[in-house]
């Protein structure tokens, strides 16, 4: 364990952090570095923070550090796809809910275009841009005939802004959470909404985190959207519960298991996948929305006005 001092919580900002462990990766720059957690909101985090241009070298080929391949068929591409429709239905419907108008989206962290090509099924009429700083996925997404850009600042020369910014499975790679989220909202028409999935303390139940730096839940989710000027729509548990996935029940969980008669509040609307994405999804329970932490963490938030 290397032995460091951290300066503060990259969430809330508190300085009452301290060393948990170490920090669980097999490439070089995450080896040697460790675990920090925050009294104040329970967020988790590598410590310490890997450098931006290390970063940024690291993610231009992200697919290929993390020994990912685009699925192309079978059990794996089902899971992908299902999961984007599964997005795509939960954002149109939540929108139409509250009545929000929405008539552009752009994706952060699309990799190779399966939300995109569930949005073309669910809600053809979107209009979609893309934002892929890894250089295979981005040129892909180019030679499939999407609208993509490889850098945020030739996004901004765009000069247009978004209704939706979708963030799926982006967040937890990033080094300051906050300037990420200050960075969505400044795509995002007055009053636009920010889409943003995660995982939920997967630190506690994977043998290796690379290429995680952050560790969220529900208390530094809320910290998160506060510090960056956000309100916070909609934030719900789901997928598998985390003591399924850890093997075991913490003493708090046991208290609430026997508080809560039921721990599934909601499933999602299925009815757009084939039934290989369902079985997929089903096994994963990525359409029950639960009150215990599970798996993943998924939370709408919104740009506030100057009245607010």
């Amino acid at each position: 364990m290397v032995e460091q001092t951290i300066d503060c919580c990259p969430v809330c900002g508190s300085d009452d952090v301290f060393i948990k462990g170490a920090y669980c990766g097999h490439s070089p720059l995450f080896q040697g570095r460790n675990l920090g957690c925050c009294k104040s909101c329970q967020h988790h985090f590598i410590s310490p923070m890997p450098q931006e241009a290390e970063l940024q070298a690291y993610n231009e080929s992200f697919f290929e550090n993390t020994q990912t391949e685009r699925p192309k068929e079978g059990d794996l591409h089902a899971w992908h796809a299902g999961v984007a429709k599964l997005h795509a239905s939960y954002i149109k419907q939540q929108l139409h809910d509250r009545k929000i108008k929405a008539d552009t989206l752009l994706e952060v962290g699309p990799g190779m275009g399966l939300f995109a090509e569930a949005l073309d099924k669910i809600w053809p009429d979107i209009d979609y841009v893309a934002l892929e700083t890894d250089t295979r996925c981005y040129e892909h997404l180019v030679e499939s005939g999407m609208v993509a850009y490889s850098d945020g600042k030739d996004l901004a020369k765009r000069g247009k802004q978004f209704d939706i910014v979708v963030g799926s499975n982006v967040m937890e790679h990033v080094p300051d959470p906050v300037v990420f989220l200050n960075q969505l909202a400044a795509n995002l028409n007055p009053s636009g909404v920010i889409f943003i999935e995660i995982p939920c303390r997967d630190h506690e139940f994977k043998d290796g985190w690379e290429s995680h730096l952050q560790f969220f839940d529900k208390l530094s989710v809320r910290a998160l959207c506060s510090r960056a000027g956000l309100k916070l729509l909609e934030i719900q548990y789901c997928g598998t519960p985390l003591h399924e996935l850890r093997g075991y029940l913490t003493l708090w969980e046991k208290c609430a298991s026997l508080l809560a008669a039921q721990s599934v509040l909601e499933e999602l609307e299925v009815s757009e996948l084939n039934p290989q994405e369902l079985k997929m999804v089903q096994q994963f329970k990525a359409h029950k929305i639960n009150k215990k932490p599970c798996r993943w963490l998924r939370f709408l938030a919104q740009k506030t006005t100057e009245n607010e």
